[in-house]
């Protein structure tokens, strides 16, 4: 670097020189204006004119005037400005020193030097990029400035339906109230228990919606976290807030309106009205509840794997608190699954204070196709759980080389083989033979077998399952996978 104080060196060398009666030399001089080019250098087509042109043209060396050397170096002089074509070189500066030495003292040399320093420092300067982006200038070089620009955009009451009262009460005449009996007053607490609860399940699911997978979005548009797939982490649950709201909208709103119009009471037969949340074809819950668990293991070993999306799920964890006080991502994500669990339990509860004949077998028939439909999903979700836990196993057993019948020889008939190998493969994944259901695995443990040949001992391990048993022990080759010795 051009400092002040290499420079101070130059002069006292010069000085000393001087006083000493001894010129400093052209020559001398020369290769020091020649290093302070040589570290300055520019990426330029201009070529470095030679010293011995310097040397020719017998500049003789500043003379020290009066002035201490500690008077300021800021700069009188203009700044050296850039050519059109391109960044100007060091060179091009010091090109005509010897011209300016001969009209200049010691100090407007020392502050033209310091001119040109400040310049090629400055356009020396490296650009700034980011990791992942270097778009336009003015936006958002990293992934933490880039959230706080979006959440400032983002439309966080979206797609969650107004609630203009707060009690059922507000809805009906005070006369209507005062003249109910317990179990109708508590008919009443239950039906709009089950109206608050939903309009909060969908306001959750709008949270997520709005203030999470929004600004993920807005990252992948902006080029980051651009390997982390939207569905991987957040499912369906776009579609899951369209079920719900269909909910609302069909029998819920359609609830409250007729209450407020008339100032009857709220009529639960209204809830057993035409909806696709309780019907199992095409139902996005199927799907989010049998996938919730891949999902949460996709968001772990990101997490591990990439600190953006790390840093991404801290913001999510910390806006969800400002929003919804105690909740986490992982409550958040789980409310789909938790809230459809619940319907039964609401109904019933309504038909327990239900009186009306009518109204409770119609609230009857409600209640059992809900109980039916949660069923059904909580079996398949059971199903893909046990399929998972059974991939595991397979994937920690040598299944593959394992015969399920001794070997026949090479002497059986060729024909006999055939019909033995049909049977002689096993698959942990397969239904249970005969009778045609899905295989459960229940229990795994570790214990050491008793050899019948000698009196060693051997570690085994043991995976209990709804139909049979197996004995493992580990492999020494090469895939360390546990082999089969019993069935």
């Amino acid at each position: 670097m051009l400092t002040p104080s290499f420079i101070r060196n130059i002069y006292k060398k010069k000085d000393h020189a001087r006083r000493n009666s001894q010129a400093l030399r052209p020559r001398r001089y020369i290769d020091e204006i020649k290093e302070l080019s040589a570290e300055f250098e520019c990426n330029t087509n201009h070529k470095v004119k030679s010293a011995e042109n310097l040397c020719s043209s017998n500049v003789s060396p500043p003379q020290l005037g009066p002035r201490s050397y500690s008077t300021s170096y800021s700069s009188t002089l203009p700044r050296s400005t850039l050519h059109k074509s391109g960044a100007r070189s060091l060179h091009d500066d010091t090109a005509d020193i010897p011209d300016r030495l001969n009209r200049s003292n010691s100090l407007e040399f020392d502050e033209h030097i310091s001119s040109i320093r400040r310049t090629h420092s400055e356009k020396e300067k490296p650009e700034t990029e980011s990791s992942e982006y270097s778009g336009i200038s003015g936006k958002a070089k990293s992934i933490s400035e880039q959230m706080d620009r979006i959440k400032s955009n983002l439309n966080k009451a979206a797609g969650i339906p107004p609630l203009d009262f707060t009690d059922w009460k507000e809805l009906v005449p005070q006369s209507v109230v005062q003249g109910l009996g317990k179990k109708d007053m508590e008919q009443q607490h239950h039906i709009w228990e089950l109206v608050t609860t939903e309009h909060n399940h969908i306001t959750i699911i709008s949270t997520v919606i709005n203030s999470l997978l929004t600004c993920l979005k807005e990252l992948h548009n902006e080029n980051f976290l651009t390997k982390i797939n939207e569905h991987d982490v957040f499912l369906n649950i776009e579609r899951i807030r369209e079920v719900h709201l269909a909910f609302w909208n069909e029998c819920i709103v359609p609830l409250i309106d007729k209450a407020k119009d008339t100032g009857e009471l709220l009529d639960p037969e209204i809830l057993t009205g035409s909806s696709h949340l309780f019907e199992e074809n095409l139902n996005p819950l199927f799907e989010y509840c049998i996938k919730y668990i891949e999902s949460r293991s996709y968001i772990k070993s990101q997490q591990h794997k990439n600190n953006d999306f790390k840093e991404y799920i801290n913001w999510c964890s910390n806006e969800i608190r400002v929003q919804h006080n105690k909740l986490g991502v992982d409550d958040m994500l789980i409310k789909p699954i938790q809230r459809i669990q619940k319907y039964p339990i609401l109904i019933k509860d309504i038909l327990r204070k239900t009186t009306d004949d009518d109204t409770r077998s119609v609230l009857s028939s409600f209640l059992e196709k809900v109980k039916g439909f949660v069923e059904s999903l909580n079996r398949q979700k059971e199903e893909k759980e046990e399929q998972a836990k059974i991939e595991g196993i397979k994937e920690r057993i040598g299944i593959e080389s394992y015969s399920v019948l001794p070997s026949v020889g090479h002497n059986t008939n060729e024909q006999i083989n055939q019909m033995l190998n049909k049977y002689n493969k096993f698959d942990l994944a397969d239904k249970v033979p005969l009778l045609n259901t899905q295989r459960k695995f229940l229990h795994e443990t570790s214990c050491k077998l008793d050899s019948k040949l000698d009196s060693k001992t051997q570690d085994v391990t043991l995976f209990l399952f709804s139909d049979h048993i197996l004995v493992t022990r580990p492999n020494k080759g090469s895939k360390k996978k546990n082999r089969i010795i019993k069935q």
